[in-house]
């Protein structure tokens, strides 16, 4: 490589950590200050605005998470290809969420949630991981030892049956049109849910339709939803801003290094 070939790259790798450290900077600055500057307000008195809210997540219609079946107040899930000798995952194929709100009630008032363009800091409920359709071999007399622990071998790597209940629900095409295209390849489904009355943490750009206080992703360009509380949450958002200051600082070194070099 030449000098002025490396001193371009450098300087690239060097702007490139520079733009990294001052994004991850703006956000701390910007968006985790309002969160902290924003006290949590009781719904019955909350004003438009920004707002903080922390209650318990109600719905208006029976929910239930789509594999696991438990009440709940939203849900996600989503599937990717899986190998399990290498615990190494493959692309996403496959996401989908419950409808576009759900209710928090903190024992003043109701608010109505949107989840539209929300960032939704929930952890995974479950995990299922295993093969779609592997050919069962009955289990018929008499047989080995070993012939009956391959057989419950080749068993245990098979999905949760639930997963394939969810694949199969009736009015689920889109869902069975994606895994069935998978069928040969072992998969990873991951699903997290809000249990139905369980406590939620929100903060968002309200509006008042009469008495109803809706909290959506307005001019503040600001939706948390999440299952702690401010502080906790705000130790979430943080956590990757400081890897991206981390990551920018290395990067920018790097390109700093590769400078220095083709100077000298």
């Amino acid at each position: 490589m030449t000098d002025s070939a490396l001193l371009w790259g450098s300087a690239l790798f060097f702007f490139s950590g520079i733009l990294l450290i001052a994004a991850g900077s703006v956000f701390r600055s910007l968006i985790l200050q309002k969160i902290e500057n924003t006290p949590t307000s009781k719904i019955r008195s909350a004003a438009v605005g920004l707002v903080e809210i922390y209650g318990k997540a109600e719905t208006k219609n029976k929910m239930l998470s789509p594999v696991s079946k438990e009440k709940c107040a939203y849900w996600e899930i989503l599937a990717r290809t899986f190998n399990r000798n290498t615990r190494e995952e493959g692309k996403q194929f496959y996401h989908a969420r419950s409808p576009d709100l759900f209710y928090v009630d903190d024992g003043s008032g109701e608010a109505r949630v949107g989840v539209e363009d929300a960032l939704i800091l929930l952890p995974w409920s479950n995990i299922y991981e295993g093969w779609l359709s592997i050919e069962k071999r009955p289990i018929v007399g008499k047989v080995s030892d070993q012939l009956r622990r391959e057989i419950m071998s080749e068993e245990a790597k098979r999905i949760d049956k639930r997963v394939l209940e969810f694949i199969n629900k009736r009015g689920n095409e889109s869902a069975k049109g994606r895994f069935f295209r998978k069928k040969n390849s072992e998969i990873r489904v991951y699903e997290k849910y809000i249990p139905l009355g369980s406590k939620v943490y929100v903060i968002g750009s309200a509006t008042k339709d009469g008495d109803v206080l809706n909290i959506q992703k307005g001019i503040e360009n600001i939706l948390f939803i999440s299952n702690s509380k401010e502080k906790d949450t705000v130790m979430q958002l943080e956590r990757p801003m400081e890897r991206w200051i981390y990551w920018g600082a290395f990067i920018s070194f790097i390109g700093l290094i590769g400078i220095i070099s083709s100077i000298l």
